[in-house]
């Protein structure tokens, strides 16, 4: 099973992409939602991992492009994100109702979800 993570932090990138690798999943990572699109349109994930706040297309306005052109792969991204309590992202993540998980996070809790998104 492959899973797409989307990050602008490239420790966070590094860290889960060799946790989800120690559980057995491929990985992708690439570092906007811009890169990410590209990459949903070439292959299919199990599960998207998406940080909300990042430059070249947020994780908000990938979420709404990929709802768009691609509807089964929407339901199956998961959030992380450390503005959970900002106004604009919660309300952002009531609206959608897919997974999120707060940074700082324990990469454990982050694989408990993705193997609870990827089935």
């Amino acid at each position: 099973m492959d899973v797409l993570i989307i990050d602008d932090d490239p420790a966070v990138r590094r860290a889960v992409g060799k946790a989800l690798e120690r559980a057995g999943y491929g990985v992708e990572t690439v570092d906007t939602g811009l890169a990410a699109m590209a990459a949903v349109r070439a292959h299919s994930f199990h599960a998207i991992v998406c940080d909300v706040r990042m430059p070249f297309l947020d994780g908000v306005t990938f979420y709404d492009e990929l709802e768009k052109a691609d509807p089964e792969a929407a339901k199956r991204v998961v959030f992380v994100t450390a503005f959970a309590t900002d106004p604009t992202v919660q309300a952002f993540l009531e609206r959608i109702d897919r997974p999120v998980v707060e940074k700082p996070f324990e990469l454990d809790d982050l694989l408990a979800v993705v193997k609870a998104s990827s089935r």
